[in-house]
């Protein structure tokens, strides 16, 4: 892979310890299988879709990859082509939102897996030695981007707080997929950043009828009541019964 040297968290950890994520991967790897067709939403350089896709392109499997941050996406695609995955691989540098529009994104350059459409406070970035590119990007809901009747078989959702809104945009592509699995980024301080309360997104998940377990450490079941107690970021499994 290529990677960001002014990157302070995914580069570093995957130059000392050869993964970024490891819990999120073994979850990929757990979901994922040949022939199967998956979205990686927020892919930033592509660490995840690299390993998505190793799995489900044998059999014709396809991968979605979206990253809004310009100089990521960049990343995502020179990874991409370093892999050698010249077809049933598509990459958008595109943020995943509830429409069609352009949002407000910021792209912290050393700190960039923290890359938002949330505004966090001004001086935060200073605190570390980082500088917050403010740009407008291109957002693009699911429901518009794929055709009605597109199969997908599991997705990963990790955009730093705007999850919400890119299960609002996936309503209809969601229901049409009722095996889907999705890894999602639970975040309830980063989700109040981009504005809306942690019980929103906990609603959203209840009707579109998925269940929750933990993606992480134990990989329990956990109840919408308890998962409202949970303050710290950790990442979920979403399934259908």
């Amino acid at each position: 892979m290529y990677l960001d040297t002014k990157d302070c968290m995914l580069t570093p950890s995957i130059l000392c310890w050869g993964s970024w994520e490891p819990e999120t991967a073994q979850s990929l790897d757990d979901i994922l299988r040949p022939g199967m067709n998956w979205v990686d939403v927020g892919a930033n350089v592509g660490v995840f879709t690299i390993i998505g896709h190793r799995i489900v392109r044998d059999g014709g499997g396809a991968t979605w990859a979206f990253e809004a941050n310009p100089s990521t996406y960049g990343l995502l695609v020179d990874n991409i082509n370093l892999n050698w995955f010249f077809s049933n691989v598509t990459a958008e540098q595109k943020a995943v939102y509830s429409e069609n529009t352009r949002v407000r994104f910021h792209a912290p350059r050393k700190f960039n897996v923290n890359a938002t459409i949330g505004s966090v406070r001004d001086g935060n970035w200073d605190a570390v030695g980082d500088i917050d590119d403010v740009i407008d990007v291109d957002a693009v809901a699911l429901d518009s981007y794929f055709n009605p009747g597109q199969r997908l078989d599991a997705m990963k959702i990790d955009v730093e707080g705007a999850e919400l809104f890119a299960l609002r945009g996936a309503r209809r592509i969601l229901q049409e997929n009722h095996s889907i699995k999705i890894l999602l980024e639970w975040s309830p301080i980063q989700g109040v950043v981009c504005g809306y309360q942690p019980a929103e997104l906990a609603e959203e998940i209840r009707s579109l009828g998925f269940t929750c377990k933990l993606a992480e450490q134990d990989r329990r079941s956990i109840s919408f009541e308890s998962l409202l107690k949970i303050h710290d970021t950790t990442m979920l499994l979403l399934e259908r019964p």
